[in-house]
């Protein structure tokens, strides 16, 4: 098996855990586990810019666990397509887990659609 390809799929698992956690803190609080974005930069901006520094770290890992399953099975088009479909089925999971016991993470996701529209709204005032 494609023991490179495992170590990858941890790897982007513990980043995408820590989008997660890194949105919802700086959704609720503006301010990243302790630390705060300058005053002049908006919370839409924020929150984008850390997405595409997510982007560009997990980019290049995810790359890699496909190039080793794709050499572990000889296969470039459906390698890595299992982890792919077990990565979702854990985030559903894991989602499911976090709504049911921990009160913080359901009432992020409920205040979800209103940080959206002010979001938006704030893009429209731009």
């Amino acid at each position: 098996m494609a023991r490179g390809g495992h170590v990858h799929s941890l790897i982007s698992a513990a980043l995408l855990i820590a989008l997660v956690l890194s949105l919802f803190a700086l959704t609720k609080s503006e301010s990243l586990f302790g630390w705060s974005p300058p005053a002049d930069i908006p919370l839409w901006l924020s929150i984008v810019i850390l997405l595409v520094v997510y982007s560009a770290v997990e980019t290049p890992v995810s790359h890699l666990r496909r190039l080793c399953y794709a050499a572990a099975s000889g296969n470039r088009l459906t390698a890595g397509l299992s982890d792919g479909i077990l990565s979702f089925i854990l985030i559903l999971l894991c989602g499911g887990l976090a709504y049911q016991f921990i009160p913080e993470f359901r009432e992020g996701l409920q205040a979800l659609p209103d940080m959206i529209r002010t979001l938006i709204d704030r893009l429209e005032t731009l």
